[in-house]
């Protein structure tokens, strides 16, 4: 390689199933065109975003959330990273996700930009949280750190706030995603699936981590309450987490069945809720569907709502920060409260929840009622649905990789002063 060509890493926690993990893989192959491009793994335990190009292991593991374990890794790869960059003599690092980014700055002999995936300062109110936000404080105002990446403005906003560093320091740069691959891998459900998504049914699906900020059991207790006027609807929940025992839990409190992708191999036809796990194909799942659906409580950028556009699903979502509201309604002020359905945008975008969990015992609140008649009527409104579908693939071409990595570079060249 021509040392003329600038020597570009970057840095993922891993390459296992994650947004963050398949935007760093998306991203390295296009800026491939016109860098040396390098990614820094800091530990390959699997691989389910497999990255062609040049890719390093630093083995170090962050699984142990022991805090001495996890302080030790952390000096651990900031030695590891300053040895790699002076063997390798980077122009410029791109750090992804916290677990990178404090590591990549305090190890910084060249430029290095940060990119932010999470809203921290107002996700996380525990002692790793709080630790969090102060590590962000001190490292994010270190002259290294030539630029700070955020995959939305609304993240974007809250740090420029809460870290009190200057607007222009800041670049939102969406995620990038491959439309034809997409497409592709929608077209066919995977064997043994197929009865799910019988003619009659009303199949409604939801992609993310069983975990406290996607709030599944909001979606569980709105999906009871459309059963009594849908018998024939349908929730596919793909994702794994802390929370599905707990979600298993609720439905059967809510006289839902649960299929467990875990414990049972084959899925029957007669379950009300589908728990599927991991799914190395979600876009066919999503295809399939009537309507894709998200509760989150926040998010950073939102992933699955373009995946879900991509794939002709029309989308309703949560108004929360900071990603949907971006995608959906663009033009929608942030401080607009949205008190109803919202249809203006290229989805549905609805009331946001209370950031608690809620089990069987509580009636359903206002929202959540608004919520199934909602659902409700769009499952009965196939024009509509078409609607929102036609909207939803024109709106998704924003986020068609080509342009994205397009502003990447142009990032790339201001940070670097490439003439």
């Amino acid at each position: 390689m021509n040392r003329k060509c600038k020597k570009i890493a970057l840095i993922t926690p891993s390459l296992a199933k994650g947004g963050l993990e398949r935007v760093v893989v998306e991203t390295a192959q296009g800026l491939e065109k016109w860098y040396d491009v390098t990614v820094i793994v800091m530990d390959t335990f699997r691989t389910d975003y497999p990255y062609a190009g040049r890719c390093l292991d630093l083995e170090i593991s962050w699984e142990d959330r022991r805090i001495a374990v996890r302080f030790y890794n952390f000096l651990k790869s900031i030695v590891s990273l300053r040895k790699l960059q002076k063997k390798e003599q980077f122009d410029l690092m791109i750090a992804h996700g916290e677990l990178t980014s404090f590591p990549a700055i305090l190890s910084a002999m060249s430029a290095c930009v940060p990119v932010v995936h999470e809203n921290r300062l107002n996700a996380l109110k525990d002692l790793q949280g709080r630790a969090t936000n102060f590590l962000l404080r001190l490292f994010f105002k270190r002259g290294s750190v030539k630029k700070i990446v955020t995959v939305s403005e609304g993240i974007g906003k809250s740090l420029q706030c809460g870290l009190e560093i200057a607007p222009s320091k800041f670049k939102t740069i969406y995620n990038p995603f491959d439309m034809e691959t997409i497409r592709s891998a929608a077209q066919k459900i995977p064997e043994g699936y197929e009865g799910i998504f019988m003619p009659s049914a009303k199949v409604l699906i939801t992609v993310g981590r069983l975990t406290h900020p996607k709030a599944q059991w909001y979606l569980l207790r709105i999906f009871a309450e459309l059963k009594q006027k849908e018998e024939t609807a349908r929730l596919l929940i793909l994702g794994i987490g802390e929370m599905k025992e707990e979600l298993l839990e609720l439905c059967r409190a809510l006289n839902l069945s649960a299929f467990d992708g875990i414990e049972e191999q084959v899925p029957g036809d007669t379950y009300d809720v589908y728990f599927l796990g991991f799914q190395e194909n979600p876009y066919a799942f999503i295809r399939q569907s009537d309507l894709f659906v998200m509760t989150s409580l926040w998010e950073g950028f939102g992933n699955t709502i373009v995946e879900a556009m991509v794939s002709g699903t029309p989308v309703i979502s949560t108004s929360c920060p900071s990603g949907p509201r971006e995608i959906i309604c663009p033009d929608l002020p942030e401080e607009a409260i949205v008190a109803k359905p919202n249809e203006e945008g290229s989805g549905v975008l609805m009331p946001t929840f209370e950031n608690r969990f809620v089990g069987e015992d509580e009636p359903l609140s206002n929202v959540e009622k608004v919520w199934a008649d909602t659902i409700y009527e769009l499952l009965h409104d196939e024009k509509k649905r078409e609607i929102f579908s036609k909207k939803g693939l024109k709106r998704a071409e924003d986020f068609r990789r080509e342009s994205i990595v397009g502003e990447w570079k142009e990032m790339i060249e201001l940070v670097l002063n490439v003439e």
